[in-house]
């Protein structure tokens, strides 16, 4: 996934900045959190 908004962020405006870069950190800490509680929930 993030590879994916990385290659995008490329394509559209030609690399990353602040903002993209931190829409990453928002990203990855809610499929962090996500699969937390996929894992809890399963069990």
């Amino acid at each position: 996934m993030i590879a994916a908004f990385a290659w995008m962020c490329q394509r559209k405006i030609n690399g990353a900045t602040g903002d993209t870069l931190g829409a990453i950190c928002e990203l990855s800490e809610a499929g962090v959190a996500l699969a937390v509680s996929l894992a809890y929930w399963s069990h």
